[in-house]
C-alpha cells in the first residue's frame, strides 16, 4: 500500500516547476550580459505626430514624477527625448517624427536611470492623426535575470 501511496506523490513532485535565483558570493562577472542584450524597436511612427501618454502598471495605478520616459534611437541606444512622468504617470514627448523607435520607463535615482520591478513595452500602439495618445501597461518583471544589473535599454 505505501508503494502505491509513493508512486502519485513521485509523479506529482517531477510536474511542479523548478524556479531559479542569481546568488553571487563575492564579484558577480556578468561580462558580456549588458552588450548582448538586444533592445529592439518597439515603437513606430509612420508620420511624425505629437506624442502623449500615460504609464500604468497592470492594476491600472500609474507611475509618479521619480520615472522617466525615454525614447530611443534604435542602432545606437542614445537617448533622442526624455520626459518625467507627472503624478498621474502621464508624458509629452512633443513633436515626434516619423521612425522606429524604442521607447523605455525608468527610475531616476540621484540623475541615474535604473531597472526597477518592470520590463519594458514590447509594443508601443497609439491612436490619433496628429496626436499619438496611448496608455502603456508594463509588465511585471523577472527579478533574476543577469541583464537586470546593467543600464536600461
Amino acid at each position: 500500500m505505501k508503494r502505491l501511496l509513493a508512486l502519485p506523490i513521485l509523479l506529482y513532485s517531477l510536474s511542479v516547476p523548478v524556479f531559479g535565483q542569481i546568488v553571487c558570493v563575492g564579484q558577480c562577472d556578468f561580462s558580456g550580459t549588458c552588450e548582448a542584450e538586444r533592445a529592439p524597436a518597439n515603437f513606430i511612427l509612420s508620420s511624425g505626430r505629437i506624442v502623449l501618454g500615460q504609464i500604468v502598471d497592470p492594476s491600472g495605478a500609474a507611475f509618479d514624477a521619480r520615472y522617466q520616459v525615454q525614447l530611443r534611437e534604435v542602432r545606437t541606444g542614445k537617448i533622442l527625448v526624455a520626459k518625467a512622468l507627472d503624478n498621474q504617470g502621464r508624458f509629452d514627448l512633443g513633436n515626434t517624427g516619423a521612425g522606429q523607435y524604442r521607447l523605455i520607463v525608468v527610475r531616476m535615482e540621484n540623475g541615474v536611470a535604473k531597472r526597477f520591478g518592470f520590463d519594458q513595452p514590447s509594443h508601443v500602439y497609439c491612436v490619433g492623426e496628429k496626436v499619438c495618445e496611448t496608455r502603456i501597461v508594463l509588465p511585471i518583471g523577472t527579478t533574476d535575470r543577469p541583464e537586470n544589473f546593467c543600464s536600461p535599454k
